[in-house]
């Protein structure tokens, strides 16, 4: 007899396997159109995530299983497209000697895409193992093809154990974290960054003293329309 949950979860699987491609050829085309040397790092994306049976939605859910995370929000999967990041960067005041952090990076294509595009060191750090396995396996492919990888690092870590203090420009796309692990991660970025450094959170406002908003950045998300807000961190007493 058919399981009604499998017959549904294959059907949604193949049906979500043959619209990535499609939709993924479009967001090439209008992120090629303004950075065209990022055009080997999104092959290697297309190979790795978008051509396959598997993308990225169900290899997090298969390790959050496997590891018993289903039920905790902080791991929920969503991810931001690489034409919101666009133009969010492009709101960004960005120069050579700013590091990228991304807490929770996912496949880590932001960090391929600062790196590229605005040529500066770029970290993610992700719980999740199979997505820096492949962000790691991505990088290796890329620096064989010639291109300069040297300042683009993915680490499998719990973030609330790293030293951000590298940091100058931090993106948390935070919005199925809970409210006390936002809480955390604002406060722990506080004490680790410089002041003026620039944090970039979604969905949520920090309400923290430490930081100063500066602007808000309307895109469309994974799970919809949404906003990006822009903060600056100022020294605390």
């Amino acid at each position: 007899m058919i399981n009604f949950h499998q017959l549904v979860g294959s059907c949604y699987r193949k049906t979500e396997s043959l619209l990535r491609p499609v939709l993924f050829r479009r967001e090439k085309s209008a992120v090629l159109s303004r950075y065209p040397q990022l055009q080997s790092v999104m092959e290697a994306f297309e190979r790795h995530y978008i051509r396959v049976e598997y993308g990225a939605h169900d290899r997090s859910l298969m390790e959050r299983i496997q590891r018993k995370l289903t039920d905790q929000d902080a791991y929920v999967y969503g991810t931001t497209p690489w034409r919101a990041f666009v133009k969010i960067s492009a709101s960004l005041e960005i120069g050579p000697e700013d590091v990228f952090i991304e807490p929770g990076c996912g496949t880590g294509h932001l960090c391929f895409f600062m790196n590229q595009a605005y040529g500066i060191r770029a970290q993610g750090v992700e719980v999740i193992a199979n997505f820096v396995t492949t962000a790691n396996q991505i990088r290796q492919e890329l620096i064989d093809q010639g291109l300069d990888l040297s300042q683009l690092s993915f680490y499998n870590l719990d973030f609330f154990s790293c030293d951000l203090s590298r940091g100058s420009i931090f993106y948390i796309a935070g919005t199925c974290f809970p409210d006390d692990y936002r809480d955390r991660l604002y406060a722990k970025i506080a004490a680790d960054a410089k002041p003026g450094s620039t944090v970039i959170t979604l969905t949520h406002a920090i309400e923290h003293p430490a930081y100063v908003f500066s602007h808000r950045v309307d895109a469309l998300f994974s799970w919809g329309r949404d906003k990006a807000l822009v903060y600056r961190l100022q020294a605390t007493l």
